[in-house]
């Protein structure tokens, strides 16, 4: 997208592209081709994955993996909040806390039950 704009194109379908992988946008990376990544119960130094936090970069633009992280183990030990939900609240606040123009904000929590 950035690529055809420096070459002087005025791209205005990322959104569709994003979806269904426009053909126009193969040559520059863009792919309607998932990736599947299997994990591992424990991570490389051992300790147990507690989440997995799959978001889009209307969080990741103004939260850290380590505040995602907090504000998941907060839900899980209360077990009365959505930590996705609650994520998606965070990304929001600080997106108008900021003043920058609000950004989609998709997130998936994913928790492994503990044994």
């Amino acid at each position: 997208f950035c690529e055809r704009k420096k070459n002087g194109d005025k791209p205005m379908q990322l959104q569709y592209s994003r979806a269904f992988g426009g053909k126009d946008l193969k040559p520059y990376g863009l792919s309607n081709l998932c990736g599947v990544k299997i994990f591992p119960k424990r991570s490389q130094s051992g300790t147990q994955i507690r989440a997995i936090v799959l978001a889009s970069d209307g969080l990741w633009d103004v939260c850290t993996s380590s505040q995602a992280a907090r504000i998941v183990q907060i839900c899980v030990r209360l077990g009365s909040r959505d930590p996705a939900a609650e994520l998606v609240k965070f990304a929001l606040q600080e997106q108008q806390s900021r003043g920058v123009a609000a950004d989609n904000v998709s997130v998936i929590v994913v928790v492994p039950p503990s044994k």
